[in-house]
C-alpha cells in the first residue's frame, strides 16, 4: 500500500518540478527583457540630450562668429576672455572647430561658396568656421576652394 502512495508522489513532485523549471525560465527571460528594456531607454535619453544640445549649439555658434569679429576689430581683453572661455566650454562639451585649409574640399564637412585661382579642389580659404560637436557635424565650414578660373585653363 505505502507503494501505490509513493507513485503519485512522485508523480507530482516531478510535475512541479517541471513547472518550477517553467517558471524559473520565464522569470530569466523578463529579467534579461527588463534589462534590455532599461538599456534602450537609457540610450534614447541619451539621444535625446545629444539632440537638444546640437539644436542649442547651433543657434549658439552665430553669437561665437560675432564675438570673434568683436575681438578682431575691438581687441577688447573682456570681449577676448569671453571668447576665450566660451571656446573652451565647447571644447569640453565636444564641440571642435573643423580643420580644413589646406586639404582635400570635403562636401561633407564644408561648403563650397567660390572656386578660386589655386591647386585644384583643395580648399585655401575658410570664410566662416565649421564645427563637429562629437564627430558630427554641427555647421559646414564656409569655405574657398582652388580651382581652374579661366577658360583659357582648361583647354591648356
Amino acid at each position: 500500500m505505502g507503494h501505490k502512495t509513493k507513485e503519485p508522489l512522485q508523480g507530482e513532485v516531478r510535475h512541479l518540478e517541471e513547472k518550477v523549471a517553467v517558471l524559473e525560465q520565464q522569470l530569466k527571460r523578463a529579467l534579461a527583457d527588463y534589462a534590455n528594456l532599461e538599456r534602450r531607454v537609457e540610450g534614447q535619453k541619451q539621444e535625446i540630450v545629444e539632440y537638444a544640445n546640437f539644436r542649442l549649439l547651433e543657434r549658439l555658434l552665430p553669437i561665437v562668429d560675432d564675438l570673434e569679429r568683436a575681438v578682431a576689430h575691438t581687441k577688447d581683453e573682456g570681449t577676448h576672455l569671453i571668447l576665450k572661455r566660451i571656446h573652451t566650454l565647447l571644447s569640453t562639451v565636444g564641440v571642435e572647430e573643423i580643420q580644413c585649409v589646406g586639404l582635400e574640399f570635403n562636401p561633407e564637412e564644408a561648403e563650397c561658396i567660390e572656386v578660386i585661382q589655386g591647386e585644384n579642389n583643395k580648399t585655401l580659404e575658410i570664410i566662416e568656421k565649421g564645427y563637429r560637436y562629437h564627430k558630427k557635424v554641427l555647421r559646414p565650414a564656409k569655405v574657398k576652394v582652388g580651382g581652374n578660373t579661366s577658360q583659357n585653363e582648361v583647354t591648356k
